[in-house]
């Protein structure tokens, strides 16, 4: 079983072979597949634009067989941005604000294939939306 195992793996979780047991190999094999997961983060400034881009993605894990948790919407980040209006005018404590909200979703692809993996590299995306994927 050593061989089988990567060292590194063995190395990050500080897991000596004198002490494999059953429940040491179950907390391996719990280790292992909570690793075998993609995680994809959605951003966009438009509300539709992040949805229609979770479906897309839902859809072509779906076809696939992957498993899917989501999409979970985050929270929104919202920033405000105070402007001085004229600075010829004396008036300084007139301001205007205007506010940038970043909209964020979370997809969990669980037990993802190659074949999820291929056509997820392949999707074509609306414009406007940020993607990160995580293994």
């Amino acid at each position: 079983m050593p061989g089988s195992l990567p060292k590194l793996l063995l190395k990050c979780f500080n897991i000596k072979p004198q002490s494999w047991g059953f429940f040491s190999v179950c907390t391996l094999t719990c280790i292992m597949a909570s690793l075998a997961r993609l995680r994809v983060k959605l951003k966009s400034y438009d509300h539709r634009v992040i949805d229609e881009a979770a479906l897309k993605i839902l859809d072509t894990a779906m076809a696939t067989g992957a498993k899917i948790r989501g999409p979970i919407p985050l929270p929104i980040k919202r920033t405000l941005i105070p402007v001085v209006p004229s600075t010829s005018r004396g008036i300084k404590n007139a301001q205007e604000h205007f506010e940038i909200l970043v909209y964020k979703r979370l997809i969990d692809i669980l037990e993802p294939s190659p074949r999820t993996i291929d056509s997820l590299s392949n999707l074509d995306l609306p414009a406007g939306v940020s993607i990160e994927i995580k293994m």
